[in-house]
């Protein structure tokens, strides 16, 4: 469990260093872009990694928060 708990909090470090990037990751995802890919596009953005599961959990926050 602690992985993820980086993982996602790396996700987050991603987030607040490149805020475009909320909007990348949604418009990929609505556009059929797997949580891999979607992993894989922080890395290539930021530099940081990222698990698909870190990804696909705070999507689904994002979608709980209404704000996609």
């Amino acid at each position: 469990m602690r992985t993820l708990t980086v993982r996602r909090h790396k996700l987050r470090e991603a987030i607040r260093k490149y805020p475009r990037l909320v909007e990348d990751l949604v418009e990929a995802r609505k556009q059929g872009v797997s949580y891999s890919e979607l992993a894989f596009m922080v890395y290539d953005l930021t530099g940081i990694r990222v698990t698909p599961y870190a990804v696909r959990e705070w999507m689904l926050e994002l979608e709980a928060e209404s704000k996609i």
